[in-house]
C-alpha cells in the first residue's frame, strides 16, 4: 500500500501503534510492522460499549412502562455522554438518577458502561488486568442480556491489546482530533466525486494536517 511505502525504513522504528479492533487493522500491522505492539484504542472500545448499550435500549423499550419509556427514549442522547458533560439546563444531569430509580436492564447496562472506564484509570498493568477481569465477570453475571455478555466476550478476546495500553500508553486521539474526515467530505462535495482513485489519495495527502509520518511521531 502507498502508506507503508511512504514510511519506508521508518517502519522498523515503530515500537507500538494504537488501532481499532478491526481485523483489517490488525492484519495491516502484522504484515507491515510485526515488531510493533498493538494497543487497542480505548475510545473505540468505549464506543463499541455505547453501541451495545444503545442496542439494549431499543430492545427493552417496547416492554417498558410509560414512565420507563420516557427515560429509555432519552437514553439515546444520554448513553454516549460522560456524566460530567451532561447539560443541566436541558435537565440531562437528572436522567442518570431517574434511570437508577427505574431499575431497568438499561440501568444496569449504564452502570457497566461507566465502570468499564475504570480499567484505563488504573496505575499498573496488574491493576488494569484485575479491573478488566472484574468487569468481564460483572457483565457475564449482570443478567442484563446477551448484548452485555457479547461485550464481555469481546473484551476477553481482545484483552491483551486493551491491556497493552499500560505498556505503551498511546491512543488515536491525535488523529481523531484533526477533523480530517470533515475536510475529506468537504473536498468530495466540492469536486463532485472522483473517477481516479490515485488523484483522490493525492488530494487527501495534500491536506495540511494529514501527515502520516508526523502522526506516528506524535503518537
Amino acid at each position: 500500500m502507498p502508506f507503508w511505502k511512504l514510511l519506508g525504513n521508518r517502519k522498523k522504528k515503530i515500537g507500538a501503534v494504537a488501532i481499532d479492533m478491526g481485523a483489517a487493522f490488525q492484519k495491516a500491522v502484522r504484515d507491515n510492522i510485526p515488531q510493533a505492539v498493538m494497543v487497542f484504542d480505548h475510545f473505540h472500545v468505549i464506543k463499541l460499549m455505547n453501541d451495545r448499550l444503545d442496542q439494549l435500549r431499543r430492545r427493552v423499550y417496547p416492554n417498558a412502562t410509560p414512565e420507563q419509556k420516557e427515560a429509555i427514549k432519552f437514553g439515546k442522547w444520554l448513553i454516549p455522554k460522560n456524566p460530567e458533560n451532561l447539560n443541566s439546563l436541558r435537565h440531562e444531569s437528572e436522567m442518570p438518577d431517574r434511570m437508577m430509580k427505574l431499575n431497568t436492564p438499561l440501568t444496569k447496562g449504564y452502570i457497566l458502561k461507566e465502570s468499564q472506564k475504570l480499567v484505563w484509570q488504573q496505575d499498573s498493568l496488574a491493576e488494569g488486568k484485575a479491573c478488566l477481569d472484574d468487569w468481564i465477570a460483572q457483565a457475564n453475571s449482570s443478567m442484563v442480556g446477551e448484548l452485555m455478555m457479547m461485550m464481555a466476550r469481546t473484551l476477553t478476546r481482545f484483552s491483551e491489546g486493551i491491556l497493552n495500553y499500560f505498556r505503551r500508553p498511546i491512543t488515536t486521539a491525535c488523529l481523531e482530533g484533526l477533523n480530517t474526515n470533515t475536510k475529506i467530505k468537504a473536498m468530495i462535495r466540492r469536486s463532485y466525486g472522483f473517477r481516479n482513485m490515485g488523484n483522490f489519495m493525492r488530494l487527501i495527502l495534500a491536506i495540511k494536517e494529514f501527515n502520516p509520518v508526523r502522526l506516528l511521531a506524535a503518537g
